[in-house]
């Protein structure tokens, strides 16, 4: 038992607080220290991951930009960086990278999916820590990753560019196409005919017709536009260019048309590919891809119709012909697909699936003088489609571009065809014999029928020059487009019913014969102003980007 003293001296050490403070500094001291230390450790770690992320992006561009060497080549790049590969891990993976906006952000790059376009590098490594050692030994292993695409991009198109004209046609056509009576000169359309503007000068025109601004080239492509605006900015982009005569046409089918009243969907005219994503009016690398202003007319007014017919008296004066009058329907566009394209490889293009009627009344000579003989003729083309294959870049940075391009199948026939019928893109048309003659005394019908059958894709290369040159190319697996009536007419049956012994058959070939040269340059008109070749399918590359690569995912 304690004693009477040690318990007084034990009750006073007890309530003496001298020296408290001191002692519980040391100890907050220490606890400061470790928490000192171990923050120093985490901001360190955080600081080399950040820089060893941006070395690891490095490391993925130099592999995308040099696929065949893509290990070697993110190797070199981490060694250059300071990263010792002796105590890290590196694993490189090859693969395909689809920028598709529909699919999930992880799903877009596919390991060992070719064509190869993208690399993604991995390296794992342990941090470094310092005050941390005293209680472990490896605390944090660091993974990083990038992933990064190939940005070899080319631009390219399907449309043909008009080799003879035929103005009363094309007013016609484009007349009916935009709902008005377009007057231009043969002046006119040559002028459109030689007139390129270039992609994004014209997309930076249309934001501005369009009031758009702080968006990205993909959301342009979203904002509803009318013909109107499209044609403006094309005439703002060649009177910029000095060419004041496309210009003027172009506000002159504008004023003669109800261009303003009708809507396009700007994603089947064009797409923009991987540069989409960049906001409108900043640079662009490399030159503005140059894009043929006609066709991009003849583009804007055929989707301006897609899924409706027209109906057009062309009131041509050709001899030989007493009236000529044209039905157009135009099917749908194909979907995630356009006229014109920016993209890397598996890029496609489209045109669209087009029906023409054209009733020709040929009036009769000699024996015939009073007969006027009917001639409907009807063709079909589906789309034809255009895939680009592949980009090759040279050291210089010039490029070559690959695009395999497929025409549509296509036929004609001298036969009836009912409106209705023209306008069902569900199912094909089955020409029926067509009334040629229909007099008391005289009876003819006949039929024909001439088809573009066996089409396949066909790969068409262009050099820099070409592409420079706006070089056209041209996939054919028969020539009748230009000889189309002649072709027709060599296969023509014809069942006659008459009084008398006199042979007409003779006659009215004979008399159809004569026609058939200026129905055929009608009709070539017609088709290449819709962009369409019977059996032909024409290419165009606008342009291509040698730019390396780019962080993609």
């Amino acid at each position: 038992m304690l004693s009477l003293r040690m318990r007084r001296a034990l009750r006073r050490f007890v309530g003496d607080d001298h020296g408290g403070i001191a002692i519980m500094s040391s100890a907050l001291f220490m606890v400061a220290i470790t928490a000192s230390a171990l923050a120093i450790d985490v901001g360190s770690l955080y600081l080399e991951r950040r820089q060893s992320q941006g070395i690891v992006d490095l490391a993925a561009m130099a592999a995308a930009g040099d696929l065949e060497n893509a290990e070697a080549a993110a190797r070199a790049t981490l060694t250059a960086n300071g990263v010792d590969l002796s105590e890290a891990q590196l694993q490189v993976d090859l693969g395909h990278y689809r920028p598709d906006l529909n699919t999930a952000v992880g799903a877009r790059f596919q390991i060992g999916a070719l064509p190869y376009n993208a690399a993604r590098v991995t390296l794992t490594k342990q941090g470094q820590i310092f005050f941390a050692k005293t209680f472990v030994e490896d605390c944090c292993t660091l993974e990083l990753s990038a992933m990064a695409a190939n940005a070899q991009i080319a631009t390219f198109s399907m449309g043909s560019r008009l080799a003879s004209l035929r103005e009363g046609a094309i007013n016609g056509l484009i007349g009916g196409l935009l709902g008005g009576n377009v007057t231009l000169s043969v002046m006119d359309y040559n002028a459109l005919i030689s007139a390129d503007v270039g992609l994004f000068e014209f997309s930076n025109a249309l934001a501005t017709e369009l009031g758009v601004t702080g968006v990205s080239y993909e959301d342009l492509l979203k904002t509803d536009a009318s013909v109107a605006d499209v044609l403006d900015a094309l005439a703002t982009v060649t009177a910029l260019n000095g060419n004041s005569t496309a210009s003027d046409a172009l506000k002159t089918i504008i004023s003669q048309t109800n261009a303003s009243g009708v809507s396009i969907s700007l994603e089947s005219l064009l797409t923009y590919g991987p540069i989409g994503k960049r906001i409108v009016g900043q640079p662009i690398p490399g030159s503005d891809p140059q894009m043929a202003v006609m066709d991009m007319v003849s583009a804007t007014a055929t989707l301006a119709n897609s899924g409706n017919m027209i109906s057009v008296n062309l009131g041509l004066s050709i001899p030989g012909l007493s009236s000529l009058t044209l039905d157009v329907a135009v099917g749908e566009p194909v979907q995630s697909s356009s006229w014109s394209a920016v993209g890397q490889p598996e890029a496609v293009v489209h045109t669209a699936q087009t029906r023409l009627r054209l009733v020709a009344q040929v009036g009769g000579t000699g024996l015939l003088s009073a007969v006027g003989i009917r001639v409907p003729i009807y063709v079909s083309a589906a789309y034809a489609e255009g895939q680009l294959n592949s980009i090759a870049c040279a050291a210089d940075g010039s490029g070559s571009v690959t695009v395999a391009a497929k025409p549509g199948i296509a036929s004609a026939s001298i036969g009836e065809v009912s409106a209705s019928a023209l306008q069902n893109f569900s199912s094909a048309p089955l020409p029926a014999k067509a009334t040629m003659v229909n007099l008391p005394l005289l009876k003819v019908n006949g039929q024909a029928h001439v088809a573009v059958t066996n089409t396949s894709a066909q790969s068409l290369s262009f050099s820099q020059a070409e592409i420079d040159a706006g070089t056209i190319k041209r996939v054919s697996t028969q020539n009748i487009v230009e000889t189309l009536v002649s072709s027709l007419l060599s296969t023509l049956s014809l069942e006659i019913s008459q009084i008398g012994p006199f042979s007409f058959g003779p006659v009215i070939t004979g008399l159809l014969s004569g026609v058939a040269a200026p129905l055929d340059e009608v009709i070539y008109s017609l088709l290449t102003t819709l962009g369409l070749r019977l059996g032909e399918v024409d290419v165009r590359v606008n342009g291509v980007y040698c730019g390396g690569s780019v962080l993609a995912g």
